[in-house]
Protein backbone atom coordinates (compact mmCIF):
# COMPACT_ATOMS: atom_id res chain seq x y z
CA UNK A 1 0.00 0.00 0.00
CA UNK A 2 1.30 3.39 -0.80
CA UNK A 3 1.43 6.23 1.66
CA UNK A 4 3.81 8.58 3.43
CA UNK A 5 5.39 5.69 5.37
CA UNK A 6 5.82 3.47 2.30
CA UNK A 7 9.54 2.58 2.03
CA UNK A 8 9.17 1.53 -1.62
CA UNK A 9 11.22 3.69 -4.01
CA UNK A 10 9.05 5.95 -6.17
CA UNK A 11 9.92 4.09 -9.42
CA UNK A 12 8.86 0.77 -7.86
CA UNK A 13 5.65 2.37 -6.60
CA UNK A 14 4.89 3.64 -10.11
CA UNK A 15 5.53 0.17 -11.57
CA UNK A 16 3.31 -1.39 -8.91
CA UNK A 17 0.52 1.13 -9.57
CA UNK A 18 0.76 0.50 -13.33
CA UNK A 19 0.59 -3.28 -12.77
CA UNK A 20 -2.35 -2.88 -10.38
CA UNK A 21 -4.25 -0.80 -12.93
CA UNK A 22 -3.59 -3.38 -15.67
CA UNK A 23 -4.66 -6.25 -13.39
CA UNK A 24 -7.84 -4.42 -12.42
CA UNK A 25 -8.74 -3.92 -16.08
CA UNK A 26 -7.78 -7.46 -17.15
CA UNK A 27 -9.62 -9.07 -14.23
CA UNK A 28 -12.90 -7.59 -15.41
CA UNK A 29 -12.78 -10.01 -18.35
CA UNK A 30 -11.24 -13.13 -16.78
CA UNK A 31 -9.32 -14.33 -13.71
CA UNK A 32 -5.75 -13.04 -13.55
CA UNK A 33 -2.82 -14.57 -11.66
CA UNK A 34 -1.21 -11.98 -9.40
CA UNK A 35 2.09 -12.02 -7.53
CA UNK A 36 1.33 -12.37 -3.79
CA UNK A 37 3.35 -9.26 -2.89
CA UNK A 38 1.46 -7.18 -5.44
CA UNK A 39 -1.85 -8.67 -4.32
CA UNK A 40 -1.05 -7.70 -0.74
CA UNK A 41 -0.17 -4.15 -1.84
CA UNK A 42 -3.54 -4.04 -3.64
CA UNK A 43 -5.32 -4.97 -0.39
CA UNK A 44 -6.18 -8.58 -1.21
CA UNK A 45 -5.21 -9.91 2.21
CA UNK A 46 -7.01 -7.49 4.52
CA UNK A 47 -7.07 -8.67 8.12
CA UNK A 48 -10.66 -8.29 9.24
CA UNK A 49 -11.17 -11.50 11.19
CA UNK A 50 -12.59 -11.55 14.69
CA UNK A 51 -10.14 -11.22 17.54
CA UNK A 52 -10.04 -14.06 20.07
CA UNK A 53 -11.75 -11.78 22.60
CA UNK A 54 -14.57 -10.92 20.15
CA UNK A 55 -15.04 -14.59 19.29
CA UNK A 56 -15.31 -15.59 22.96
CA UNK A 57 -17.68 -12.70 23.70
CA UNK A 58 -19.94 -13.81 20.85
CA UNK A 59 -20.37 -17.23 22.48
CA UNK A 60 -22.19 -15.66 25.40
CA UNK A 61 -23.95 -12.77 23.69
CA UNK A 62 -27.67 -13.13 24.27
CA UNK A 63 -27.30 -16.45 26.12
CA UNK A 64 -30.11 -15.55 28.53
CA UNK A 65 -31.94 -12.77 26.76
CA UNK A 66 -35.43 -14.19 27.30
CA UNK A 67 -35.83 -15.30 23.69
CA UNK A 68 -37.65 -18.49 22.82
CA UNK A 69 -35.07 -21.27 22.65
CA UNK A 70 -37.24 -23.67 20.64
CA UNK A 71 -38.80 -25.74 23.41
CA UNK A 72 -41.83 -23.55 24.04
CA UNK A 73 -40.24 -21.78 27.00
CA UNK A 74 -38.36 -18.54 27.17
CA UNK A 75 -34.76 -18.11 28.24
CA UNK A 76 -31.72 -20.29 28.20
CA UNK A 77 -32.17 -22.19 31.50
CA UNK A 78 -34.45 -25.19 30.96
CA UNK A 79 -33.95 -26.64 34.47
CA UNK A 80 -35.83 -23.93 36.34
Amino acid sequence: MTGPDDPTPEADRDDRNTAAAWIDEAASAEPVAVDPDLAEAMGAFAEDALSLEDALDSLFAGADDGADDGDGTEGGDDDV
